[in-house]
C-alpha cells in the first residue's frame, strides 16, 4: 500500500522519501529469530509434556505470545513493506500465515479496506464484523472479558476457513462486500490451504504425541494476547478527523515494541503505510506532538479501562 492517509505537512518531503525505502536484511534478522524463538519454544513444548504437564503448561504460555506476536510479521508482508524483494514478503506472508490462520489474500483486502476506511461507519470491515458502528470500551467487565478473551478475532478467523473455500459466487458481496471480485477465486483456495493446515493441526493434538494438545492449546491462547494488543489500536476513537485522530499509538518497553515489530507506533503506520516496520519510530520522533491519542503501556490501558467499568 503506497498511499498516504495524513495529509498535513507534518513530515519533510526528502525525510519521508527517504524512510519509505526498503531493505531485507533487517526483517530477514527480525522474522528469523522470531520463527526460531516460535519453533524452539514449541519443540520445548513436545520435550517436557512427559515429563511435566506444569512445565508443558508454562511453556504453552510463552508460545502462546511468540504465537500472537506472528501476527506482526504477517501483517508487515501482507503489506509488502518488510522485505524490498516481492518474493520475500510472499514467503513471510505464508511462513507466518498458516500459524496465524488466515490467508494472505484475505488478509490484504480485508485491512487494506480497514486502511482506506479507518474507523468509518458502514465502510470499516473491522467495524463491519463488529456491528458497523465505531466500537467504544465496555462500561461492564464482563463485556470487557468478552473484548480480550480474542472470541472476536477468533470467529473471525473460523469464518474465513469453513465459509470461504466453499462460498458461492452470489453470497460474497452481503458476507465479504470488501473482496474484490477479480480475487474471489484466489481468496477461496488460499483460504481452503489455511483450513487444511489447521485440521492437521487439530488432528495430531487429538491423536499425536501429548505435547500436540499443549501446542494447539498455545494456538488458541494466542488470541486473548494479540486482543490485548489489537483492541488498544482504535478502540473508543472517533469515526472522524485526521488519521491521527482515529489512531491510538502504544508507548510501550522496547521488550514489546521487538516482539510487534515496531506496530504500537499504529498511528504513524496507518498515517504512511509505506514506512517500513523498523523505520517507524523515526517517524514517531518528527510527529509525537501532533499525536492526541497515545497511551503508555497495554497493560496500563486495559487496567485503566477495566477500573471504570460496572459489573
Amino acid at each position: 500500500m503506497q498511499e498516504a492517509f495524513e495529509h498535513r505537512p507534518l513530515l519533510d518531503r526528502s525525510l519521508l522519501r527517504c524512510v519509505q525505502q526498503r531493505r531485507d536484511l533487517p526483517s530477514i534478522i527480525r522474522l528469523s529469530l522470531h520463527v526460531s524463538a516460535f519453533l524452539l519454544c514449541a519443540y520445548g513444548v513436545l520435550l517436557v509434556t512427559p515429563h511435566s504437564h506444569a512445565a508443558a503448561a508454562l511453556l504453552s504460555v510463552v508460545l502462546g505470545g511468540i504465537w500472537a506476536a506472528l501476527f506482526a510479521p504477517f501483517h508487515e508482508c501482507t503489506h509488502h513493506t518488510a522485505f524490498k524483494s516481492a518474493w520475500l514478503n510472499t514467503v513471510g506472508t505464508w511462513l507466518s500465515g498458516f500459524p496465524f490462520g488466515v490467508a494472505p489474500a484475505v488478509y490484504r483486502a480485508f485491512h487494506f479496506d480497514h486502511h482506506r476506511y479507518t474507523q468509518i461507519v458502514h465502510k470499516d470491515p473491522e467495524l463491519l464484523f463488529l456491528g458497523g458502528q465505531p466500537v467504544s470500551w465496555p462500561t461492564r467487565w464482563k463485556t470487557w472479558l468478552r473484548m480480550i478473551s480474542g472470541w472476536g478475532l477468533l470467529s473471525l478467523k473460523i469464518g474465513f476457513l469453513t465459509r470461504f473455500p466453499f462460498l458461492a459466487s452470489d453470497k460474497w458481496e452481503s458476507l465479504a462486500p470488501w473482496a474484490p471480485p477479480d480475487q474471489r477465486s484466489t481468496l477461496a483456495w488460499q483460504s481452503g490451504l489455511i483450513a487444511l493446515f489447521w485440521l492437521g493441526l487439530i488432528a495430531a493434538a487429538c491423536f499425536g504425541p501429548a505435547g500436540m494438545g499443549w501446542i494447539l492449546f498455545a494456538g488458541l491462547l494466542s488470541h486473548p494476547f494479540q486482543a490485548i494488543w489489537v483492541t488498544t489500536e482504535h478502540t473508543g476513537l472517533p469515526n472522524e478527523g485526521s488519521i491521527l485522530d482515529r489512531t491510538r499509538t502504544m508507548l510501550t518497553w522496547p521488550f514489546f515494541s521487538w516482539w510487534l515489530w515496531n506496530m504500537n507506533f499504529h498511528a504513524e503506520h496507518h498515517a504512511w503505510p509505506a514506512v517500513p516496520w523498523y523505520r517507524l519510530p523515526v517517524i514517531h520522533q518528527e510527529v509525537a506532538a501532533h499525536l492526541d491519542a497515545t497511551e503508555r503501556g497495554y497493560a496500563r490501558l486495559q487496567f485503566k479501562v477495566l477500573r471504570q467499568v460496572g459489573a
